[in-house]
């Protein structure tokens, strides 16, 4: 389903109704959705498709409303049915009468929605909007949830019976799923007790958990052509593009498929520096890409080759790496290189070294101006394989008494430092647990070089690499957090 309208009539809030969950970016200012954004609507006993849309402005011939306009004629084209969203408040516009034309050559369903219709000014001109040809003027407030059951029973009405069906499906499916995490581990715990028991596998120790669609955020500085490489990757011009930086505004999902394997790269708004994001719409666009950050498997970090690395792309790297994220710095638009063939050894050494904190990122060169991305979904699998890797305990060991013998374990403050024994608690990151007589005792320094040891054994390339030190006999839970049995309270006399 398409939500369609003309600027600032509230499409982006019905849509995050509908979702219920704040996906597109909402503000006063006509034109802040530009792309398509796509999400699953949940009201009570559906599910089903929504396309957001950018408003539709006929006269504006800014390239922005161009293309938003080619935005919402691709969502028209993919939708079933479409809503028309008007403003109640406003009355009709000859924009309405635009966008109606528009949706009536389509030849599609579509329910004309009055949207910001919470007062009595707004619900008193709802009769002109019958002059558009609808046989219902559907009234609603989308921010305050008045009148959104109503148009769901409508959509549900036109919608095609199978598509019907599988929406009451859905619904009925995750409203009977397990709430809270007590009763989907025991959901889970239950389902495994059923299952039939696994082959055995003899090697263990290259076990990798993908999950089943990577989420892979694509960030960088405004205009280092985030949007233009997603395209690039999918074959299509899905985002907008331009050489205006801060085109993008929300966090767009585009789904990507390669033989059995699929992904959803994350196209995000470019990332500033703190102090130059001053207007409210900016700092939620940037709220939005550091979330899709902070909720993708995969960071893809991208770079403008003729530019260098610049100190707000070495921050992104930071943020990635805190946050755990298996990390590819893609270095776009290689093609405005002199001798790029010659320079791509040199230019990764001076990004390693000027981002050492995340020297195991891969370094790829791609120009998605000319469509030579072929390396990046590779790229992608083989990070993700490392970031979900488990090494089995033996062969981990292995590799810690290598490292203590190359170089010993130096003593502090005159007392002897001894490791007992390394154990993986954790994917994604790869997450080690160190049990050891001196926890605090283990200086930095020597926690890199068993991290680079790790690394010449096992590889773990684009994954950070997370190390725990902790007494043994501690109680390891979940990703390496330790439970300390407490005494029982002493009774005083």
């Amino acid at each position: 389903m398409a939500i369609v309208g003309r600027p600032n009539v509230g499409k982006s809030t019905l849509f995050n109704r509908l979702a219920r969950r704040r996906i597109a970016v909402v503000d006063d200012e006509p034109g802040v959705t530009r792309d398509r954004l796509y999400a699953m609507a949940r009201p009570a006993g559906a599910r089903f498709h929504l396309i957001d849309t950018g408003g539709l402005d006929p006269d504006n011939a800014h390239a922005f409303f161009v293309g938003m306009r080619e935005q919402a004629r691709m969502a028209v084209e993919e939708a079933d049915v479409i809503l028309h969203i008007t403003d109640a408040k406003d009355g009709l516009h000859a924009d309405d009468r635009f966008v109606a034309q528009m949706l009536r050559e389509s030849q599609k369903p579509v329910i004309l929605v009055a949207n910001k219709a919470e007062g009595r000014q707004g619900a008193d001109q709802l009769t002109e909007f019958y002059s558009l040809g609808v046989e219902n003027v559907f009234a609603l407030s989308a921010a305050h949830g008045i009148g959104v059951g109503d148009v769901v029973d409508r959509i549900l009405e036109l919608l095609p019976p199978e598509l019907r069906e599988e929406s009451e499906r859905r619904a009925y499916a995750e409203d009977d799923a397990p709430k809270g995490r007590a009763a989907r581990r025991a959901a889970k715990q239950a389902a495994e007790a059923l299952a039939p028991p696994p082959e055995a596998n003899p090697d263990r120790s290259d076990e990798v958990h993908l999950p089943a669609q990577l989420r892979v955020a694509v960030v960088g500085r405004p205009n280092a052509g985030k949007s233009s490489l997603v395209n690039a990757i999918l074959g299509q011009p899905r985002l907008m593009v331009s050489d205006i930086a801060g085109t993008t505004r929300d966090a767009v999902d585009t789904l990507v498929t390669r033989g059995d394997k699929s992904y959803v790269f994350v196209d995000t708004a470019g990332l500033r520096r703190k102090r130059s994001v001053a207007r409210k719409l900016e700092k939620f666009s940037v709220v939005a890409a550091v979330r899709a950050l902070e909720e993708a498997h995969v960071v893809c970090l991208v770079l403008d080759g003729f530019e260098g690395v610049t100190e707000q792309d070495e921050k992104i790297a930071e943020l990635a790496n805190n946050a755990g994220k298996a990390l590819i710095i893609v270095v776009n638009k290689w093609d405005l290189v002199v001798d790029a063939a010659k320079r791509k050894k040199e230019y990764t050494d001076r990004v390693h070294q000027e981002m050492g904190f995340v020297a195991y990122a891969p370094v790829i060169f791609v120009s998605a101006l000319r469509n030579e991305v072929e390396g990046v979904l590779n790229t992608v699998d083989d990070v993700a394989n490392h970031h979900f890797r488990r090494v089995g305990t033996s062969k981990l060991n292995k590799a810690f008494e290598k490292a203590q013998e190359s170089h010993h374990l130096p003593s502090d403050r005159g007392r002897r430092i001894t490791l007992y024994y390394a154990t993986q608690v954790a994917i994604g990151p790869p997450t080690i647990v160190v049990a050891c007589n001196q926890p605090d005792g283990v200086h930095l320094s020597y926690q890199r070089y068993l991290q680079n040891k790790l690394r010449d054994a096992f590889g773990f390339s684009g994954t950070p690499l997370k190390l725990i030190f902790r007494k043994r006999g501690e109680q390891m839970g979940k990703r390496g957090h330790s439970h300390k049995k407490r005494r029982p309270p002493t009774r005083r006399d």
